[in-house]
């Protein structure tokens, strides 16, 4: 099985735009408008991506043994917006899933089926801005496959 390599997507690939009112729960991240001009693709793609990550996902996807998702809390209605963003920064990544809320379980149900699969994931990496996350996501690895080496990166 190839390594997996798990990048969330705001605030983590890209710098999130977003009204000075948008909490985490607010409406501003199910509507479609937050992914589209004015608020991205307005100016280049460096305005936007995060460097850092960036450079992450195209060392991984450069692997010739390596699976790149993109997998965000955006609700599965804006997987379509959230691809053709990742298009535009011609991000070369395999898979794209937007779970929607509740985040942190929704993100583990997909790392728990990737996790069984017939083969065994030798090494695992994620990258997400909310340090809690990164945790659970850790622990329950740790708990459900104790042989995958599990790097979890925090974007600041």
């Amino acid at each position: 099985m190839p390594d997996v390599y798990i990048f969330d997507f705001d605030d983590t690939i890209i710098r999130s735009p977003r009204p000075q009112d948008a909490s985490p729960t607010s409406s501003w991240w199910r509507s479609p408008e937050s992914l589209k001009q004015p608020h991205i693709k307005s100016d280049s793609a460096w305005s936007v991506a995060l460097p850092h990550t960036y450079d992450r996902i195209i060392e991984a996807a450069g692997s010739c043994d390596s699976i790149v998702v993109v997998l965000t809390g955006r609700p599965p209605t804006l997987a379509k917006e959230v691809s053709d963003v990742i298009s535009w920064l011609e991000l070369p990544v395999d898979v794209v899933m937007a779970v929607g809320s509740p985040i942190v379980d929704n993100k583990l149900a997909v790392i728990w089926k990737l996790l069984n699969q017939d083969e065994e994931i030798p090494y695992m990496e994620i990258w997400d801005d909310r340090a809690d996350h990164l945790l659970a996501f850790r622990h329950a690895i740790k708990h459900w496959s104790p042989d995958t080496r599990v790097v979890t990166q925090h974007v600041q």
